[in-house]
C-alpha cells in the first residue's frame, strides 16, 4: 500500500458524537453550540431545532444518458418560523465551501430569505455567531410596524446577555 493515498470510502475527521437531553449530535461542538443555544433561550419550539430541514439544493438530473443523484444539505439549526440558518463546522473539508456557497445561492434563487450564520472552528467563534443570532431575534422581537407611516420603528435596546464569548465560555464551565 501506497502511504500518503487517501483509500476510498474512509472518513477524514474522526469527530466525537455526542448525545443530551436525547438528541445525538455530530460533533462535540455541535453539542456545545445545543447547550449555548439553549442557555440563551434560541432553542426550542419557534426558535432553533437541530436539523430540523434538510434542503435539496440541486435536483437529481441526467445529462447524456448518465443518471446523477441530487445534493441535499441539512444544516445543524434551522429556525423555519423566523427563516434562520446556523451551521457549525469544527473542521471543513474540501467540498464545504462549494457546498455553503450553492446553499446559499439556493436560499437567494428561491426567494426564501433566510439569515445565514456560521461557526467554524472553536467554542468562541460559536459564540460569537450566537451573539449575532440573539441580536438578530432581538431585533426582530422589538420592531413594531407604525401603522400611521408605514415606517418601522424599533423600541428599546438589545439586551445581550451573552457578552464576550470567552468569559461566556468560562462562566458555563464553572456551573
Amino acid at each position: 500500500m501506497v502511504r500518503g493515498r487517501k483509500k476510498a470510502g474512509k472518513k477524514q475527521v474522526n469527530s466525537v458524537k455526542k448525545s443530551i437531553d436525547g438528541i445525538n449530535f455530530d460533533s462535540g461542538l455541535e453539542a456545545f453550540s445545543y447547550k449555548a443555544l439553549k442557555a440563551e433561550g434560541l432553542y426550542g419550539a419557534g426558535k432553533l431545532i437541530y436539523e430540523a430541514k434538510t434542503f435539496e439544493i440541486i435536483e437529481a438530473f441526467e445529462f447524456d444518458g448518465k443518471k446523477y443523484q441530487n445534493i441535499k444539505i441539512t444544516p445543524d439549526f434551522v429556525d423555519e418560523t423566523n427563516k434562520v440558518v446556523f451551521e457549525i463546522k469544527g473542521r471543513p473539508n474540501e467540498s464545504f465551501p462549494m457546498r455553503w456557497k450553492l446553499m446559499k445561492r439556493y436560499f437567494k434563487v428561491n426567494n426564501l430569505n433566510y439569515k445565514v450564520y456560521i461557526g467554524i472552528g472553536s467554542q468562541v467563534k460559536v459564540l460569537e455567531e450566537i451573539v449575532k443570532i440573539k441580536k438578530y431575534y432581538g431585533d426582530l422581537q422589538n420592531i413594531n410596524i407604525n401603522s400611521d407611516s408605514g415606517k418601522k420603528k424599533i423600541k428599546g435596546s438589545i439586551n445581550n446577555s451573552v457578552g464576550n464569548p470567552k468569559s461566556f465560555r468560562r462562566n458555563r464551565k464553572s456551573k
